[in-house]
């Protein structure tokens, strides 16, 4: 009675823990869009990641067939490792009045676009003369 209660519960156990390939959906990407501005320099500066979801929580980096764009201009790849593929702009130039990604997913038909916006830095105004007599301070 013992052996055949531990047979099947290592039956049970076994057809539990048996492998099935999960049917696979179409391929998932992920892209990573970083933009700074550095208004002292006048630098307008834009990175792209982009990856392939593969199962689980693994992330692969890719490079697009077709690049990627940053306000209508192409953005330079750069792969100093494999890992750390990536698209880079940089322009000196005003603050921007538009900020927009586009590229295309390996098995996409038409590029995707991305629209940002970015806050204008506020940057402090201060007298032409400051003189510690008359109380003036700067900030910390």
């Amino acid at each position: 009675m013992r052996y055949a209660l531990l047979s099947c519960a290592l039956l049970l156990l076994a057809a539990g823990c048996s492998f099935k390939d999960k049917p696979q959906g179409p391929p998932q990407y992920h892209a990573e869009l970083y933009v700074r501005f550095l208004a002292p320099e006048q630098l307008l500066s834009a990175q792209a990641h982009f990856y392939a979801l593969e199962s689980g929580k693994n992330a692969r980096a890719i490079q697009l067939e077709k690049g990627a764009a940053f306000n209508g201009s192409g953005m330079e790849f750069r792969n100093p490792a494999p890992q750390f593929m990536r698209y880079h702009y940089e322009q000196r130039t005003g603050f921007p009045a538009e900020l927009r990604f586009s590229f295309s997913a390996p098995d996409a038909d038409k590029p995707t676009e991305v629209a940002l916006q970015l806050t204008p830095p506020a940057l402090p105004s201060y007298p032409d003369t400051l003189d510690p007599r008359q109380g003036w301070t700067l900030p910390a």
